[in-house]
């Protein structure tokens, strides 16, 4: 009897591991796809941020200028992407109560940046490609 149940087990154990073999190979086979989603969600991320941070930046623009500073433009226009990057993140992220990393903080930089190095070129249909088309 303790031999029928070792085989039974070990069958199970054989069977559970060709199953996570399959998975992974379908996992490889369908990666590419899943690549380009992440991409082209990534794309939507970044075109509604430079949407709002024109918004944002363009009616900040009237008050910056008297000063000298025009926000939506050049150097200031990147400082001023990282900046709001920087402060609705981390308020989204401390409003849903999460724990606040160095990553978190960095990723928001890095997007803030991309939004305001790549302004110009966000919303035109063949502007902004994120990743190499490998045929």
């Amino acid at each position: 009897m303790g031999r029928v149940v070792g085989r039974g087990l070990e069958g199970l154990a054989v069977f559970a591991f060709s199953q996570l073999i399959l998975g992974l190979a379908l996992l490889i086979q369908l990666l590419p796809s899943l690549v380009q989603g992440l991409i082209a969600l990534y794309r939507i991320a970044l075109i509604l941020s430079y949407r709002l941070f024109s918004q944002i930046l363009n009616r900040l623009n009237p008050l910056t200028m008297p000063h000298g500073v025009h926000i939506s433009w050049g150097l200031w226009r990147v400082a001023s992407s990282v900046v709001l990057s920087l402060a609705i993140g981390l308020t989204l992220w401390l409003l849903l109560g999460w724990h606040l990393s160095l990553m978190l903080v960095a990723a928001l930089i890095v997007h803030g940046l991309i939004v305001g190095l790549t302004w110009e070129e966000i919303e035109k249909p063949a502007g902004l490609h994120l990743g190499v088309n490998v045929e």
